[in-house]
């Protein structure tokens, strides 16, 4: 993934030898800070590790994904409850760094990486560091593949849960942001598709070229889907800076030019009702906007903002409709996290209040 040269010069600026690579990709000033802002922040003392099943599970990984690789996706489906189970042996959070006595062990295939991780113990120790790399481990590849076959299957919001899984486990996997941004876009997630690869983009300064013109398509497409073509081509013509002779990238801006031309903006989202953890205006709250007008009801009809709190309501055009739509925007909220894969854009709730 990295230039020799760069490689020594994160080296030397950690005073860490620095050790050859034969991979290879652009690199600039620019893209050696993004590099080392990847200084772990934190290095942990030693972890358990079930190193036969680790071993089995990166073995599985491996046969899953040559039969990926060959499109031999009936045999790879006849796997995918043994892959599930695989994938829940996968630690809750990104493997980090780990002293173990005198050694630093790294899990990671990213030279780099053991770079990184070394010169960040230096620092704290102040002494020589004796650095183990060991072999990533499977589960985020492992996610992916789950995923894919999730998505393929026609299983969307499925296979989002898979991608979002692989991630906590590395959040730097290319493949697994590229997938998952997609997903958004096809769930018509298109507003969190965009802020996603943007925050992917901002912090991976230093993908491989095609991994960064996928991402700059990814983007591309979500800025398309929300009607803001100019946009939209500019991404897919920097994703051309990495990936000059892309045709996904010469289409699309065909596409969006034609779009564009026919003064079509963006489609609107479709509504989306959503259940979820609600937090409602109080009794008294209500009951003192609708004082003296008698019994009645409202049917409330009312959009939902990604914050979770509802933007504007639907609803007869009564005076005390008005004022109960007005206390309900003010007070009602859901909490985002109880939303199954999270709130959509679209998203609508119904309300049926009654007063005496």
């Amino acid at each position: 993934m990295f230039r020799k040269s760069l490689l020594a010069a994160v080296a030397a600026c950690l005073l860490v030898p620095a050790v050859a690579s034969a991979q290879s990709a652009p690199s600039s000033d620019a893209k050696a800070q993004t590099i080392l802002s990847h200084m772990p922040k934190q290095i942990v003392d030693c972890q358990p590790h079930d190193e036969a099943r680790e071993k089995a599970d990166t073995a599985l990984t491996q046969t899953a994904w040559n039969l990926l690789n060959t499109h031999d996706i009936a045999t790879l489906r006849t796997m995918q409850p043994q892959l599930e189970v695989a994938a829940g042996h996968a630690p809750d959070k990104p493997p980090l760094p780990e002293k173990c006595g005198d050694k630093l062990i790294v899990y990671s295939a990213n030279m780099l990486d053991v770079l990184l991780a070394a010169g960040a113990l230096q620092k704290q120790t102040g002494s020589h560091v004796t650095v183990e790399a060991h072999d990533p481990l499977p589960y985020a590849r492992l996610d992916f593949i789950i995923g894919w076959l999730y998505f393929e299957a026609d299983k969307r919001d499925v296979a989002l849960g898979w991608y979002e899984r692989g991630l906590k486990n590395d959040p730097h996997h290319a493949m697994l942001a590229s997938e998952y941004a997609n997903t958004l876009s096809q769930l018509g997630r298109s507003a969190d598709a965009l802020a996603f690869t943007d925050q992917f983009l901002a912090v991976n300064g230093d993908l491989e070229d095609h991994a960064h013109a996928l991402m700059l398509r990814r983007r591309g497409y979500a800025l398309g889907d929300l009607g803001r073509y100019d946009e939209a081509l500019a991404a897919y013509q920097e994703s051309l800076k990495y990936e000059p002779d892309s045709d996904a990238a010469k289409r699309e801006m065909t596409w969006d030019r034609q779009q564009m031309a026919a003064g079509k903006s963006a489609p609107a989202a479709p509504a989306v009702y959503i259940e979820g953890t609600w937090t409602y205006p109080t009794t008294e709250a209500v009951q003192s906007v609708v004082k003296g007008f008698g019994p009645g009801q409202v049917e409330l009809d009312c959009a939902v903002g990604r914050d979770g709190h509802l933007t504007e309501c639907d609803m007869d055009a009564t005076k005390p409709g008005r004022l109960v739509s007005d206390v309900f925007v003010k007070y009602t909220h859901v909490d985002p996290a109880s939303v199954p894969g999270g709130i959509p854009a679209g998203a609508r709730k119904k309300f049926t209040y009654k007063w005496q």
